[in-house]
């Protein structure tokens, strides 16, 4: 009798959950549809509170089957990424080229993208934008699709 309790209450609470887990899926199958085959223009990427990177070649991102590719100022990288639930994204393994750009503070802003992709926790879309935020729900960088 306590085996078939025991059972039952398993059961309960299996058929209760599904339907939560099943819609984590559902958002992240989806979200990862609005990602993928995409090329990401970076329109902003947020160094600290003070500053913020706004000009017209800070490069681009792509995603395709759980990996990254892109350019950034000065080089082209690499990556994988994951998706979870309530919106989390995690970048590791970020390969990157060695070309030196020494025009301007190019170099300064790859290093801050580069760096930050490994901290991002988040993201959301705002309207037709890509939004990447860093712990504390701190913006760290914005994409358009144009």
């Amino acid at each position: 009798m306590f085996k078939f309790i025991m059972k039952t209450i398993f059961f309960v609470i299996s058929i209760s959950v599904l339907p939560l887990t099943l819609a984590a899926e559902t958002t992240s199958i989806e979200n990862k549809k609005k990602l993928e085959d995409k090329k990401w223009i970076i329109q902003s990427i947020s160094k600290d509170e003070k500053e913020t990177y706004k000009q017209l070649h800070l490069g681009f991102i792509k995603f395709l089957n759980g990996s990254i590719e892109g350019q950034s100022t000065c080089n082209i990288y690499d990556g994988v990424y994951s998706l979870g639930k309530d919106q989390t994204i995690h970048f590791f393994r970020i390969g990157i080229t060695q070309v030196i750009c020494n025009v301007g503070n190019k170099m300064a802003i790859e290093q801050t993208y580069t760096e930050g992709l490994e901290q991002v926790k988040t993201y959301k879309f705002e309207g037709e934008e890509l939004v990447l935020y860093k712990e504390g729900n701190k913006e760290f960088a914005r994409f358009s699709t144009k």
